[in-house]
């Protein structure tokens, strides 16, 4: 009866462990499994934190760059804006400085007398003596001549002379187109033309373009002869001269 009774307090004992050791157990995995969470909430914390820094840290140096920016962009815009006042100078200066075409007109009739021998002296003597207006000797005179053209050469009416047989005017032009489309034996007086001034013996002076023309001619030391050639009856032109003290 003895034996019996301790084996069954016995076997009642292994059953299973005391309550307290659970509890102990389940505290302890409870500390572990808070702890983990701390650490982890530490952890994660942390490197937010750290990330905010490295952040605001970035904003601060993206700040910077967009401040130093808008200075280089703003200076930027200064340089430009004087580098557009210095041009609309320079502009400006170079066109006061550059020739009107009447003026290139004038320099390039004394460049080419210069090439032609003439001295340099000399034409500043003669444009330095010119005023204002033409004084004119007399009264102008005017002829007429048929302009010659590729399929009419008229040699009889194809020239008027001035200053006493001293200048003698001819010319050419383009050929008038008929109504069957075939050249006719007068000049087309909507084409341009050439007309040619010739001082006997010397100088000779051509002059290319639509009608009217103008040209001139020494005719001697003292006395120049200006010309106009305006469009006349059919194949005719009208040549007006006057004689004008020179220089």
């Amino acid at each position: 009866m003895t034996l019996s009774n301790n084996n069954y307090y016995g076997n009642k004992r292994r059953k299973g462990p005391p309550i307290t050791r659970r509890v102990v157990g389940w505290t302890f995995a409870m500390i572990l499994i808070l702890g983990a969470g701390w650490y982890a909430y530490r952890t994660g914390s942390s490197l937010a934190a750290r990330e905010a820094g490295d952040l605001r840290e970035e904003i601060v140096r993206v700040q910077d760059q967009l401040q130093s920016l808008e200075q280089q962009n703003a200076g930027l815009q200064r340089a430009l804006e004087e580098q557009r006042v210095r041009g609309d100078d320079v502009g400006a200066q170079l066109a006061r400085l550059a020739p009107t075409p009447e003026a290139r007109k004038l320099l390039d009739l004394v460049r080419a007398r210069v090439d032609a021998g003439v001295n340099a002296d000399r034409l500043s003597e003669v444009i330095t003596a010119i005023g204002p207006q033409w004084k004119c000797t007399g009264d102008p005179v005017t002829k007429r001549f048929l302009l010659n053209t590729p399929i009419m050469n008229n040699e009889a009416n194809g020239a008027v002379t001035f200053a006493n047989n001293a200048i003698t005017v001819t010319g050419t032009g383009v050929s008038m187109v008929g109504e069957n489309r075939q050249p006719v034996a007068v000049f087309d007086p909507g084409q341009p033309v050439t007309i040619t001034f010739s001082r006997l013996g010397g100088q000779s002076n051509q002059v290319s373009g639509k009608l009217p023309i103008h040209g001139s001619v020494q005719a001697d030391n003292n006395t120049i002869y200006r010309f106009t050639v305006v469009a006349g009856d059919r194949a005719f032109v009208s040549v007006t001269g006057q004689p004008c003290a020179f220089p």
